[in-house]
């Protein structure tokens, strides 16, 4: 009797056929792998009750992953003959039968275990120490009340002990679980909870977190963990060390994505595990991010809305079908300054008296405003305009640094929904721009009623996200769009996508890139 196990995989880069080989060294069967691109199949001759227990043998060994995935079980004829499979060169995780093996026997190439158990001494006793990680050289310490200040304006990465301890940190889903457990061990950015944020240990509201992907690192947790010790950090940065556990090794850049309530990964950054795909070169981001979901999905062949929201380039709405191209529907331009911006809001005469209103409430925004420039080089995106409103609000001295600060307190808001903002056309037809002076309005209105900074900032990123829903609806109206997808940065802020993509699904079909990342 011969099974074939069917499996997907977003990238053909050899990295599912060397788990499977892996596993197969632990399973005695006959077994053949057969690759096709994205489809692998792992055929499997045995008697019946063999196979039985080869299928939950493997069921239990195949780990859970972002990039592959099992279809399905069937029954066939013959087995292919076996053919060579690709080579993984990517500094991969530790399998199980690797993680079997060490903890039958714990050893390491590069130090004795007297050695690492020394380094580990030292982190208990509060020093950092440099370790080789898959990443690279990481300066690595035990988070305690002492390292807050070492740790306040610092990137680091939070390695819980063991995974039982992450609730105690931060607030996270299953799916979230699951990623972070995942062969890939991405890093996943989650909000810390109430508890946690009370002990005053960290004075960040959200941190990064991943879990160990080294035996090494794996070893040093589990020692840690016995001796009741909670979180590691790790940083990039140089510090004080007092040793180290470095070898040469080849080094693969960390997975940074999002998890969905869906359970759906999304793709923050550019990783390893990506190949060169040779796709359409375009002198605009937004055309060469349509192309990719365009190209990933095959969808040559309908018409299709593409959003591109981005945080360092200009934001387009865009359609394209077979015979017309990219067609380009939606812009924003920001203001060339606040003189400008509130010379334009005062034409209309319920803007001049929000104006008047404003500057009797608070007197020294409206002047602070005007001695602040609205350089030339910032991309006419919703980012930049809402570093402009920021600026008016008073979330901020710059616009740049405005709209960080709004996105900061956005992320805060913990309530499930804020004000909501006029976000509009200047027209009700397309192609057109946005009604930048009526988004402006909205928000200071929303202001002098009392908005705290994170309802109202948030309120800004939530409107922007019903805007695309309803933008959608328009398109599909006036063009026949049948898909919509959703590009750029911007969607890094999981609330805004999954906004968006709730209110747009009902009548379209969404496509968010697997295979790349949003831009």
């Amino acid at each position: 009797m011969i099974l074939r196990f069917s499996f997907y995989q977003v990238y053909d880069n050899g990295v599912l056929e060397n788990i499977l080989s892996n596993i197969l060294k632990m399973l005695k069967i006959d077994t053949v792998i057969e690759v096709k691109e994205k489809e692998v199949f792992l055929y499997a001759n045995a008697d019946e009750q063999s196979l039985k227990n080869f299928s939950n043998e493997l069921s239990n060994l195949l780990p859970i992953s972002l990039f592959y995935k099992f279809l399905k079980t069937d029954i066939v004829d013959k087995m292919p003959s076996q053919k060579p499979l690709k080579k993984c060169f990517l500094n991969l995780p530790f399998s199980h039968l690797e993680l079997k093996e060490f903890l039958k026997n714990p050893k390491f190439d590069n130090f004795t275990l007297d050695e690492v158990d020394e380094k580990i001494s030292d982190l208990k006793n509060g020093k950092v120490i440099k370790i080789t990680t898959r990443e690279g050289e990481k300066s690595v310490g035990l988070i305690r009340q002492d390292k807050k200040e070492l740790l306040k304006n610092r990137y680091f990465v939070v390695m819980p002990t063991d995974l039982s301890l992450l609730n105690k940190m931060v607030i996270l889903s299953q799916n979230e679980k699951n990623a972070l457990i995942s062969f890939e061990k991405p890093t996943l950015e989650l909000k810390m909870n109430l508890v946690y944020k009370s002990k005053d240990i960290l004075s960040h509201d959200f941190v990064n977190v991943k879990m160990c992907d080294s035996l090494l690192l794996f070893y040093i947790c589990k020692k840690l963990f016995e001796d009741g010790e909670e979180f590691l950090f790790l940083s990039d940065e140089e510090m004080n060390h007092c040793g180290e556990l470095v070898y040469k090794q080849s080094f693969i850049k960390d997975v940074k994505v999002n998890i969905l309530e869906n359970g759906s990964a999304v793709l923050l950054d550019k990783h390893d595990y990506m190949q060169n795909k040779n796709l359409p070169y375009f002198n605009k981001k937004a055309h060469e991010r349509f192309s990719s979901v365009i190209y990933e999905y095959n969808l040559f062949k309908s018409k299709n809305l593409n959003f591109f929201l981005s945080f360092k380039y200009d934001d387009f709405a865009c359609v394209y079908d077979e015979k017309s191209g990219l067609v380009e529907l939606v812009c924003i331009k920001k203001p060339n300054s606040f003189k400008e911006l509130i010379e334009n809001i005062k034409k209309d005469e319920n803007g001049k008296k929000l104006l008047e209103n404003y500057e009797k409430n608070f007197p020294d925004l409206l002047k602070n405003a005007l001695s602040v420039e609205i350089l030339k080089t910032l991309p006419n995106n919703f980012y930049t305009l809402l570093g402009v409103v920021g600026v008016l609000l008073g979330y901020g001295k710059k616009v740049e640094s405005a709209s960080k600060n709004m996105l900061e307190f956005a992320k805060r808001f913990s309530h499930t929904k804020g004000v909501r903002i006029d976000v509009k056309l200047k027209e009700q037809k397309l192609p057109n721009c946005v009604n930048v002076e009526k988004f402006i309005q909205s928000a200071l209105s929303f202001r002098l009623a009392g908005a705290e900074p994170e309802t109202l900032s948030f309120g800004c990123f939530e409107s922007i996200a019903y805007f695309i829903s309803d933008l959608s609806d328009l398109v599909a109206k006036e063009y026949g769009s049948e898909n919509v997808s959703l590009c750029g940065e911007f969607f890094s802020f999981k609330r805004v996508l999954e906004v968006a993509a709730k209110n747009i699904q009902p009548n379209h079909q969404i496509y968010i890139n697997r295979a790349y990342s949003l831009e």
